[in-house]
């Protein structure tokens, strides 16, 4: 598919079907919460230049995609977030692995599924395609985190160790801020019943939930991982209105985000970054 091609409607288009308090950048690349008060951005899949199942915004390196195409959309995703340069990423494994940085560079292959810093001017970021992205961010500034959460991150604590990772930096709970990005929803995320068992084991829901993660879809079981994690957050200590969920599910959203489960193994990846004012 071409960058140009109409199956991508205008920017402004897709804006309005935004909930509230939640932002496109101008070009489209970056999705903002505008409860965050320091550079972030979840990326999408417009304003690139990739081409063809990659259209238009892949940032993944590790794809088939134009190692040139993929420089210049990353370029262009860190300005759309107002990031100062490129961001970290780690090796991510579906685990609760932590890495706190401090400088701008880490060990070959680093493994783990969230990133925390109190380094100003030091981006930091996780990469999804259907899995949930957690941007966290302390109300004064001292220090930020990245989290990729799929459902054995959640059912191993990705998120809550986030936070103890933020709180060794000086950050109490009730300080952070969290915005929840674009992920495979209850409306469409089918998953098998050993998913919904590990799920339950930590989040059981109660038949009068309305914010109950669990749905029978006409084949197999649907769940909600950002309905888990947002529990996971005021278990923390984060307060509910702290809390900001884009709302948006990336297997619906072909005309702004890719999506694994609706497109396979070439579908683009998307990051999600932030970074601390210098």
């Amino acid at each position: 598919m071409d960058p140009t091609d109409a199956a991508f409607p205008k920017v402004a288009a897709i804006a309005t079907t935004l909930g509230p308090g939640w932002d496109l950048s101008e070009g489209g690349q970056a999705l903002r919460c505008r409860a965050i008060p320091c550079a972030h951005g979840f990326s999408t899949r417009l304003g690139g230049v990739s081409r063809g199942a990659f259209a238009t915004l892949n940032l993944a390196a590790d794809k088939s995609d134009d190692p040139a195409a993929v420089a210049e959309n990353r370029r262009r995703f860190a300005a759309a977030a107002g990031l100062s340069g490129p961001w970290l990423a780690l090796d991510q494994v579906h685990g609760n692995e932590v890495v706190v940085v401090s400088r701008p560079d880490l060990a070959p292959n680093a493994r783990g599924d969230a990133l925390a810093t109190a380094t100003p001017g030091l981006a930091i970021g996780a990469q999804v395609a259907d899995c949930v992205p957690v941007l966290l961010a302390d109300i004064e500034g001292r220090a930020v985190a990245a989290v990729h959460s799929g459902w054995r991150g959640t059912v191993a604590g990705v998120l809550p160790a986030a936070i103890v990772a933020l709180a060794r930096l000086g950050v109490a709970p009730a300080d952070i801020l969290a915005a929840i990005g674009p992920a495979a929803r209850k409306c469409c995320y089918e998953v098998g019943d050993e998913v919904v068992a590990a799920l339950e084991e930590i989040s059981p829901p109660p038949e009068d939930d309305r914010e109950g993660w669990l749905g029978q879809g006409p084949r197999r079981w649907h769940v909600d991982l950002p309905v888990v994690l947002r529990r996971q957050l005021r278990a923390a200590g984060v307060g509910s209105e702290n809390i900001h969920d884009s709302g948006l599910c990336t297997i619906c959203r072909p005309d702004l985000l890719f999506s694994y489960r609706r497109d396979g193994l070439d579908a683009g990846r998307m990051f999600a970054a932030i970074e601390l004012p210098r």
